[in-house]
């Protein structure tokens, strides 16, 4: 039988790559990574209004699939350059232009948690486990690193996005996404939100963390969010705090 993407994050045996129908296979990673994009599809377009009549599953198992993934980073030597001099490889990780570590299943699994946590009933089901919203909270801050030297990418628009199937979302009001009175980033993502990424560049991870951004700011919005723990509320107010700064600081150069 067909697995739905949900299934698929949660099943725990998964062969090492899948065929795509292009290359001949696809990653482990990137497959989540595109079942993670399904399932934000999933939650936008949904009428429903409570987080079980979304997704029938242990959300404790979610948070754990997805607090992994968030934390999955290039390592050192895929970013390094080939030489072995020491002062090469501090500006390759460490220069004017941070080196791109951050990766899309990371990105897209930050954006969908950001989505779920923004759902009523977050908190009663599991989902607010401080674990996880601090690797939310640091995926933004390297989003924010990395975004430095790069801003370029994220002004030139949709450029290699192609427009998803899936049906466009309702323009925003420019008043629903406000927070400490910083510009909102609802012109900045309304077209980027419904695109998918044709690869894993720089440009297509970047970009994606506009989304996430997006998806951040209506969690202080949600009527529980004063009941989580106060670690938790520091977190994702630090996070949210840092994503517009970031595209407050793009859209001033």
């Amino acid at each position: 039988a067909t697995q739905t993407p949900l299934q698929f994050l949660l099943e725990s045996d998964h062969s090492v790559s899948f065929d795509d129908g292009e290359d001949g296979f696809e990653t482990l990673e990137m497959r989540q990574a595109h079942c993670c994009q399904d399932l934000i599809q999933q939650i936008k377009t949904s009428q429903q209004c409570n987080i079980r009549d979304l997704f029938d599953c242990k959300f404790s198992d979610l948070t754990s699939v997805l607090g992994e993934m968030i934390t999955h980073r290039l390592d050192n030597d895929a970013v390094l350059p080939a030489t072995q001099d020491d002062t090469a490889n501090e500006e390759a990780i460490s220069g004017t232009t941070n080196a791109m570590t951050i990766t899309f299943p990371a990105i897209s699994a930050a954006e969908l948690y950001a989505h779920l946590l923004a759902t009523p009933g977050a908190i009663g089901s599991g989902l607010v486990a401080l674990e996880a919203v601090t690797a939310l909270t640091a995926i933004v801050r390297r989003w924010a690193i990395e975004c430095c030297g790069r801003e370029d990418l994220l002004r030139d628009g949709t450029k290699g996005y192609r427009t998803s199937t899936k049906s466009p979302p309702k323009k925003r009001s420019r008043s629903t996404v406000r927070f400490s009175g910083r510009q909102d980033l609802s012109d900045d993502v309304d077209e980027i939100s419904v695109m998918e990424p044709t690869s894993s560049d720089p440009e297509h991870i970047l970009k994606a963390g506009l989304g996430l951004s997006l998806a951040l700011t209506k969690i202080p919005a949600g009527r529980e969010f004063s009941t989580w723990s106060y670690e938790a509320r520091e977190a994702i107010l630090e996070a949210v705090n840092t994503a517009f700064a970031t595209a407050a600081a793009v859209k001033s150069r």
